[in-house]
């Protein structure tokens, strides 16, 4: 229970990402704000890039493939912020592509 407890307090007030829950923090998502001429190009199994931008003056977690912005991250996209912020780098894979709802997975890179 301790390792819960643990992470139920990750993200919430700040500060910074434990390593042993960031080198194994993966999850599926559904990205937010697809590009529709982005994903017309995209495929399952095609690789996505894991970033952080600024969108309108806030730091966000960005999807890019072939260094074109797919869309971006909401959920769970708080803890990642706060790994890459810690000095993890992430890379996705796309799971799912249906009329413009993408599924994404990702995890740490190697």
């Amino acid at each position: 229970m301790t390792g819960q407890s643990s992470r139920g307090s990750f993200g919430v007030g700040g500060g910074s990402a434990p390593e042993d829950y960031c080198s194994t923090f993966s999850f599926e998502a559904i990205v937010n704000s697809p590009d529709p001429d982005v994903v017309q190009r995209l495929q399952i199994h095609d690789p996505i890039q894991v970033e952080l931008v600024q969108n309108q003056g806030t730091e966000v977690v960005a999807l890019l493939h072939n260094a074109e912005v797919l869309g971006g991250l909401v959920n769970m996209g708080g803890r990642l912020k706060q790994c890459i912020e810690s000095g993890f780098e992430f890379q996705g894979i796309v799971r799912t592509i249906d009329q413009g709802l993408v599924r994404v997975f990702i995890e740490p890179k190697d």
